[in-house]
């Protein structure tokens, strides 16, 4: 979680010396999903703190459709890295994966095992580019095109791509989990 301090005005105090205007330092925290924990300010000092939050746009408060996309290139990194528990870990519980129209996979546990199964694979290059992405605050869709290059257990190396479709959800630590991932040979 990164910590930012936000210094904003908060009131006039007057004293026997005449008004004067203070400035309050409060503490603001902003986790990479763009959840706000902050403590409790006065209303004139949430409204400038709101205001400042939005104007400095920092990466975890990006809009939810910056914030599906970094989603995406986190999980295009697990694939070079071939990280399986982290590829995992962007699914929902309930997910389900499928390439053309074959069977789903359905289940984190059970994409992990599907995962697993390319063990003595090796991925050389993966690419993800969504095309569109739409969202709100709790779903997101994205269409685009997918590329990777692998070298298979006999040594060969082949090179595959096509289109891909994801559904994306906020789970319930304000996280983007993929929902449902579609691939589509080209």
């Amino acid at each position: 979680m990164r910590k930012a301090d936000i210094v904003s005005p908060l009131r006039d105090d007057s004293s026997s010396t005449g008004p004067v205007t203070t400035l309050a330092t409060e503490s603001a925290s902003i986790d990479t999903s763009g959840r706000l924990c902050r403590r409790q300010l006065p209303s004139t000092g949430q409204a400038i703190l709101f205001g400042l939050l939005a104007a400095c746009a920092t990466p975890g408060s990006l809009p939810p459709e910056n914030a599906v996309d970094q989603a995406l290139q986190r999980f295009a990194q697990a694939m070079r890295d071939m990280d399986n528990t982290a590829i995992a870990a962007l699914y929902a519980e309930d997910a389900e994966v499928s390439h053309d129209d074959g069977k789903p996979i359905r289940g984190a546990k059970a994409i992990f095992t599907f995962l697993e199964s390319f063990r003595a694979f090796k991925v050389r290059e993966y690419r993800i580019t969504p095309s569109e992405t739409s969202a709100d605050a709790l779903h997101a869709r994205q269409a685009g095109r997918y590329r990777q290059k692998v070298t298979l257990p006999d040594g060969n190396t082949v090179e595959v791509g096509g289109r891909f479709a994801a559904d994306w959800i906020i789970d319930e630590n304000h996280r983007w989990r993929i929902r449902r991932m579609a691939t589509y040979s080209q």
